[in-house]
């Protein structure tokens, strides 16, 4: 949040490890044009300075759990980190 009122305009992505993660933070104009083109690459593809890439010390920004096979492997990661195993 902090980014995102330094600059309101930029629809904002965290990233780690160099991979672009979620959530994505869209000001109120992006999330309004999203009616009017596919996705929001489309949005991006025609204007790319409108956005702005932010480094996180979080992993959990790009795991995805969109499946029981997705959930099952984050407990595990998440018991490894509490174990130290």
């Amino acid at each position: 949040m902090e980014r995102y009122s330094e600059d309101p305009r930029k629809i904002i992505f965290p990233v780690y490890n160099g991979k672009k993660g979620h959530p994505t933070l869209l000001p109120k104009s992006a999330a309004e044009e999203i009616f009017s083109v596919n996705t929001l690459r489309d949005i991006i593809k025609k204007d790319p300075e409108r956005t702005r890439r932010i480094d996180v010390a979080d992993e959990g920004v790009v795991l995805d759990m969109d499946t029981e096979e997705d959930y099952q492997n984050i407990l595990k990661k998440k018991i490894r980190m509490q174990t130290g195993i």
